[in-house]
C-alpha cells in the first residue's frame, strides 16, 4: 500500500486511494448543525438573543456533562508556579491476617480487593517532622512542608478519621496506614 496500513478508511469504505489525501494534508473540518434549533426573528433582531444563546448553551453543557456538580468534589487547587519539589512515594497494600486465618484458612487472597488498609510510604530526605503538614481525606492526600509538596488522589476510598501516620526519622520517610472504605465486609 502506498498509504498507510492495509486497514485504512479507503479499505474500508471502497474508495480508490487516489481519492484520499495524502498524510499531514490540512483538511478543513465542518461541524454538523442538524441538531441546532433555527433561529426566531426574535435573535436575529437581537432581542432576547443573548439570553437565548445562554440558554442552548446551559442546555447543552448539561447534557454533556458526565457528572452532576454534587458527585465531583475538589480535593486540591495544583499551583503550577509551585517550584517545590515533589517527594518520591509507595503505595502499598496490606491484610490484617491473624491466626485463626491462616490456621482455619480464609478466603484471602492477594489481590488488592482482600486488603483492609492502604500504605503510602512518603521519602522526604531533609524534612524535620514539625513542618510537615499533612490533609487526609476521603480519596486524596495532601502532604507540604517547606521543600516538598504532593497532591495525590487514592486508587481507594479510605476513612480518614482512622488513619494513622508514624514519621521514620532514621530513613525520613512518613508513613500513612489508611484502612480502606469498603462497601462490604471480608
Amino acid at each position: 500500500h502506498l498509504r498507510g496500513s492495509a486497514l485504512n478508511p479507503a479499505t474500508m469504505t471502497g474508495k480508490k486511494p487516489e481519492e484520499m489525501a495524502d498524510p499531514n494534508t490540512k483538511i478543513e473540518a465542518k461541524i454538523n448543525r442538524r441538531n441546532q434549533p433555527l433561529e426566531s426573528s426574535s435573535s436575529t433582531t437581537g432581542v432576547g438573543s443573548e439570553a437565548a444563546k445562554k440558554a442552548l448553551a446551559d442546555k447543552k453543557s448539561k447534557e454533556n456533562d458526565i457528572w452532576a456538580e454534587d458527585e465531583v468534589q475538589e480535593h486540591f487547587v495544583y499551583d503550577p508556579d509551585d517550584t517545590r519539589e515533589r517527594p518520591d512515594y509507595d503505595i502499598l497494600y496490606k491484610q490484617r491476617v491473624g491466626t485463626q486465618d491462616v490456621y482455619f484458612g480464609t478466603d484471602m487472597d492477594p489481590s488488592t480487593t482482600t486488603c483492609q488498609d492502604l500504605l503510602m510510604k512518603i521519602k522526604m530526605p531533609g524534612a524535620k517532622l514539625a513542618e510537615i503538614s499533612l490533609d487526609v481525606q476521603t480519596q486524596a492526600v495532601n502532604i507540604q512542608s517547606s521543600k516538598y509538596v504532593l497532591h495525590h488522589v487514592l486508587p481507594y476510598k479510605v476513612e480518614k478519621d482512622k488513619g494513622n501516620a508514624k514519621w521514620d526519622r532514621d530513613t525520613e520517610t512518613l508513613i500513612l496506614t489508611l484502612p480502606i472504605q469498603r462497601d462490604w465486609n471480608i
